[in-house]
């Protein structure tokens, strides 16, 4: 099967949400600074409640609490701008150049204007599919995006990977409803 699309900055942002949402190091780090920034201010709060300034007691406890409730938002959003940046600066070359891929039983090809690679299927640990893209998670700890629009059939390729994965006896996971958060 052989597939043509032309990359755009969503598809690249798409991938290095979707990877930093897997990386364990990065769930640790987003969850120890939410925690870590709550746990100042209600500390602040309790310090001025206790040398008996009640206004910013209030203030840092309030802060607080909007810290524990918004701050996953601010910190999504922050995320989000910081790959924005990074893919227009890393892959300003590469967006809206055709990549061509062709799914082989032995291999995934991948040609664009100025490489061609070739990753052998044994080397697949898993297909994640979500909404809009399939992921291929290489044993490297790599991926892989294709996103479903360069497919004229959806299902054809669906149940093309669904058999690789079960001849090569890899792990299909559909996180359909998968978003960044």
């Amino acid at each position: 099967m052989i597939l043509t699309y032309q990359p755009n900055q969503n598809d690249f942002l798409q991938n290095h949400l979707f990877i930093a949402s897997k990386t364990v190091r990065i769930k640790k780090k987003r969850r120890r600074s939410w925690l870590m920034v709550t746990a100042v201010m209600a500390l602040l709060g309790l310090l001025f409640y206790q040398s008996g300034n009640t206004f910013l007691a209030r203030y840092f406890f309030i802060f607080g609490i909007f810290s524990l409730l918004f701050y996953p938002l601010y910190q999504r959003v922050q995320y989000r701008d910081h790959y924005d940046k990074f893919i227009e600066d890393a892959y300003r070359n590469r967006i809206g150049r055709p990549i061509t891929l062709k799914l082989t039983d032995a291999a995934i090809e991948t040609t664009d204007s100025g490489s061609t690679s070739s990753i052998h299927s044994s080397e697949i640990e898993n297909i994640t599919e979500t909404g809009d893209y399939f992921y291929f998670k290489l044993k490297t700890g790599a991926y892989l995006s294709l996103p479903k629009k360069a497919a004229d059939d959806i299902h054809a390729l669906t149940d093309e990977l669904k058999q690789r994965c079960g001849r090569l006896q890899i792990e299909y996971i559909e996180e359909l409803h998968w978003k960044w958060r």
